[in-house]
């Protein structure tokens, strides 16, 4: 009834969510002028007769809170540039775990179709490679939106006369269900993605479009963001309910180095990723640009755990065995 966004500017450019069984139409589909767009066409080009700017700001104060507070599609965020994971480009719904699911469904559906689809007479992969490409792109913003929601805030912007706080913390469990999708999506490889007939058609090392995903999320942006980390311990240090830096660390870390406690064999996939991981969390420690934080001190102390059990860590063949070697090498060396 009402469409997938708020907003045609809200760079929602397709209902990803959308299933085949639900039989949407292209109206449901693709972004339409909606309730959002009318409401700032109201806004900015309605004439008011005040003989005072106080009069006039007074006024549509009086509109907005009444506005805002009868219809939620009239709410607008800072587009993903403010840290509330409620607002971001090109995602859907108020749960992105949820959303970004139903969008992999239909990834899915599509990866092994791209040959055919995109089939041309003398064409030498340039198609499909662009339409992977474009694929795997996608999959990229699901793991970004997921993982704003970690270390999140949600900034609820209110006149004074209204009840409650501007800045929340994102729900420690909404928190966690976002690092299991991590887990279950990034940490573990998504061999699907590159598991298909025409994968060499395209690259002689196919797990590259993977490490890209890596790249960005295990990142002192993403995951491993010293800003992030402070937010946490600030929210929970006036709620002890709230999600803990160090505890979700630990929870990150239990994921991301399930072989260094448990044992096991490292395949390339998961090495790769822990040696990024320890690269990124060198890179909060070293860095010059910003001040010591708790996320300088988390991350320290997380290194030198690391290093430590690397340093003894044992494995069933010689590769596993040489990364803890290697991973126990580069932190001391970093560290130094």
């Amino acid at each position: 009834a009402n469409g997938h966004t708020a907003s045609i500017m809200d760079y929602a450019r397709f209902n990803y969510v959308a299933q085949p069984e639900d039989n949407i139409g292209k109206e449901g589909i693709y972004p339409r002028i909606n309730d959002y767009d009318k409401w700032a066409i109201e806004y900015g080009y309605t004439p008011t007769d005040f003989s005072t700017p106080k009069e006039d700001h007074l006024y549509w104060n009086r509109v907005i809170v009444e506005r805002l507070a009868g219809n939620p599609r009239l709410w607008f965020g800072g587009e993903g540039r403010d840290g509330d994971p409620r607002a971001l480009t090109e995602d859907l719904g108020d749960d992105a775990v949820a959303a970004s699911n139903y969008g992999i469904r239909n990834l899915r559906r599509i990866i092994g179709e791209i040959p055919e689809w995109n089939k041309e007479e003398a064409d030498q992969y340039q198609n499909v490679s662009r339409m992977y490409s474009a694929l795997t792109s996608q999959y990229n913003r699901y793991l970004g939106h997921v993982a704003a929601n970690i270390g999140g805030r949600f900034i609820t912007n209110k006149s004074i006369e209204e009840p409650g706080p501007k800045y929340g913390p994102v729900p420690k469990e909404k928190q966690k269900n976002a690092l299991e999708f991590l887990n279950q999506n990034l940490f573990q490889k998504p061999s699907w993605l590159v598991e298909v007939p025409y994968i060499f058609n395209l690259t002689d090392r196919p797990d590259s479009y993977l490490y890209t995903f890596i790249d960005n999320i295990v990142s002192a942006n993403v995951l491993l963001s010293p800003s992030k980390l402070e937010r946490l311990e600030q929210f929970a240090q006036y709620d002890a309910s709230n999600y803990k830096p160090e505890d979700y660390l630990a929870d990150l870390h239990g994921m991301v180095f399930t072989e260094l406690e448990k044992g096991g064999k490292v395949d390339s996939y998961r090495r790769y990723l822990q040696q990024h991981f320890v690269t990124a969390a060198l890179g909060v420690v070293k860095s010059e640009q910003s001040p010591d934080s708790v996320g300088k001190a988390l991350l320290t102390a997380e290194l030198l755990d690391i290093q430590k059990k690397a340093a003894k860590g044992k494995g069933p063949d010689a590769v596993t065995k040489a990364h803890w070697q290697a991973i126990a090498r580069q932190i001391e060396a970093g560290l130094k």
